[in-house]
């Protein structure tokens, strides 16, 4: 924000930071709050949006086909600048050759194969996109994937916490990212072909959650700690399993960190996209929601709490709880005249403007929950 020349980027009302001007009822500046500020114990963060405002470098590097030279692609305003990535790769296809860690420069993942890269750029369409945010595309039949080199990175202990934007078209056993099939320190998150059920594998143990990832953008997220019910799983901030670990989560293998496959050979690798990934070696418990809550509002991927959960036999709520519900909240009774009004949701909350201004003055009744 500008007044006159000057920058002013951190406007207080004495010592108060605040968040938004406005003139009038115009807003005319928002601080800008990126998602891993003010959280620590990030291992990695891989992604086609800026997550950190100390991260100065890019988001891939680039290959286009037509050539093979390759370009990095950084940031406009925060997200991917795909002008940049249109002008490099118009008229051919454009390849990931590095996906940037913002949160370890040293442990970026790379593609030196280029018949092995997943696809960004499309000759005919442009930018591969998922839900209309940029995404990078892993083909199966292409033996698509990215490694991080050093076989120290991404052990169990580097994803106690994790955090994906994914969306599976197909696949036998599509990993969307692993370190080690068995022995101590492995992990993979995939769906396992067996049950069609997306899984973990924490430190050799294996983890159906009972719920298909196939065919549909999702955030999954998932919390590993010991004991009872340490390892949850979510997809959409929704829980979808809780299972109990007697592992010490801390031990380490000799292989590679992989993402859209595991070590065991590429049937096992990803088929569709990945836009986000974001790995913590500490427990995230606390910041879940807020986490899941930033990445949805960047990538629109799930609605209200009942759109992702078929067999809810009952909602009664203040709030809406379902897309497709078009009915009211309650029917509300007002004690001056007993006449009755269906009151509904504004922003899928209580409409309590219609609700005060049917029953100013009087006391309010409700005769029907929806």
């Amino acid at each position: 924000m500008k007044i006159g020349n000057l920058d002013i980027t951190n406007p207080k009302i004495g010592t108060t930071s605040i968040n938004k001007v406005y003139m009038g009822n115009n807003k005319v500046w928002e601080r800008f709050s990126f998602l891993l500020d003010g959280l620590t114990g990030s291992t990695a963060a891989f992604s086609l949006r800026k997550l950190k405002s100390s991260y100065t470098g890019n988001a891939v590097q680039v290959r286009r086909s037509s050539d093979n030279t390759t370009q990095d692609i950084g940031f406009v305003n925060n997200e991917l600048d795909t002008a940049s990535l249109n002008t490099f790769c118009s008229g051919t296809d454009g390849f990931v050759s590095i996906w940037y860690n913002q949160s370890d420069v040293t442990n970026n993942a790379i593609q030196p194969t280029a018949a092995n890269q997943p696809k960004i750029y499309d000759s005919s369409t442009g930018v591969e996109l998922e839900n209309g945010k940029p995404a990078i595309n892993f083909i199966l039949a292409n033996d698509n994937w990215l490694e991080v080199t050093d076989t120290s990175f991404g052990n169990v202990g580097d994803v106690i916490s994790n955090f994906t934007v994914t969306k599976l078209t197909s696949g036998t056993y599509p990993t969307i990212m692993g370190k080690g099939v068995s022995g101590d320190g492995n992990h993979q998150f995939f769906r396992f072909s067996n049950s069609n059920y997306y899984s973990t594998r924490i430190d050799s143990y294996l983890y159906n959650t009972g719920y298909d990832n196939l065919g549909s953008q999702l955030v999954l997220s998932n919390i590993n700690l010991v004991g009872t019910d340490g390892v949850k799983v979510y997809a959409n901030s929704n829980i979808i399993a809780t299972r109990t670990t007697t592992s010490n989560l801390s031990g380490t293998n000799t292989d590679k960190f992989y993402i859209g496959k595991n070590s065991a050979g590429s049937s096992n690798n990803w088929n569709g996209t990945i836009q986000e990934i974001i790995l913590f070696s500490s427990d995230q418990t606390s910041n879940r929601t807020t986490i899941e809550t930033n990445i949805n509002t960047h990538y629109s991927i799930y609605g209200l709490l009942l759109d992702d959960l078929n067999s809810a036999a009952a909602a009664f709520s203040l709030r809406k709880l379902k897309s497709s519900y078009s009915g009211s909240a309650i029917q509300v009774r007002r004690a001056s005249d007993n006449t009755t009004q269906d009151i509904g949701f504004v922003n899928n909350q209580l409409d309590v403007t219609s609700l005060n201004t049917f029953c100013s003055g009087t006391n309010g009744f409700v005769t029907t929950w929806y």
